[in-house]
C-alpha cells in the first residue's frame, strides 16, 4: 500500500513539474492556447498511476516526456516508463534528451529481464553516441548483464 502512494506522488509530482514547464514553455514561445491550461486539471490523473498527455507542440514537450519515463522509472513502474523512454525516441530523435532516453530505455529492459533486447538498446547507445556519458553508462550495464543471458 505505502508503495502505491508513493508511486502515485512521485508521477504526479513528475505531472505537474511537466505541465509547468510546458506552461512556461508554450508562454515563452507564444503558443496562447497551450499556456492556458489549468494546471490542477492538466495534473488530474486519468487513470490508477496514469499521466495525461502532453501536448506535443511545446517546446518543452520531450523534456516532460523524459521526465516521465524517469519519474515511473523510479517508482519500477518499468513498462510505463519504456513507453515514455520509447515515445522520446520516436516523436523527438534528435533531442539532447535521446542519449538519456535510450540509456534509460535500456536499464528498463533490464530490470524487466529481456536481456537480449537490453543488450541490442545499450550496444546501440554506445554506438550513436560514442562521447557521452550514456554511452559509458550503457558500457557499464552491459557489464551486468548475465552471461547466460539469451543473445538477440
Amino acid at each position: 500500500m505505502r508503495f502505491a502512494k508513493q508511486t502515485r506522488w512521485c508521477v504526479t509530482f513528475a505531472v505537474a513539474v511537466a505541465t509547468a514547464s510546458l506552461m512556461l514553455g508554450c508562454e515563452r514561445a507564444g503558443d496562447k492556447a497551450n499556456s492556458k491550461v489549468d494546471a490542477p486539471s492538466a495534473v488530474a490523473q486519468p487513470g490508477p498511476g496514469k499521466a495525461p498527455p502532453i501536448p506535443p507542440a511545446s517546446p518543452l514537450a520531450e523534456n516532460a516526456q523524459y521526465w516521465l519515463g524517469e519519474a515511473y522509472y523510479v517508482t519500477r513502474s518499468y513498462d510505463d516508463a519504456g513507453t515514455a523512454f520509447r515515445t522520446v525516441l520516436q516523436k523527438y530523435p534528435q533531442s539532447r534528451k535521446a542519449p538519456d532516453a535510450a540509456l534509460k530505455l535500456g536499464y528498463t529492459q533490464y530490470e524487466l529481464k529481456r536481456y537480449a533486447d537490453a543488450r541490442k538498446t545499450l550496444q546501440e547507445v554506445a554506438q550513436k553516441y560514442p562521447d557521452s556519458d550514456a554511452s559509458r553508462l550503457a558500457a557499464e550495464r552491459l557489464k551486468r548483464i548475465p552471461a547466460n543471458a539469451p543473445k538477440s
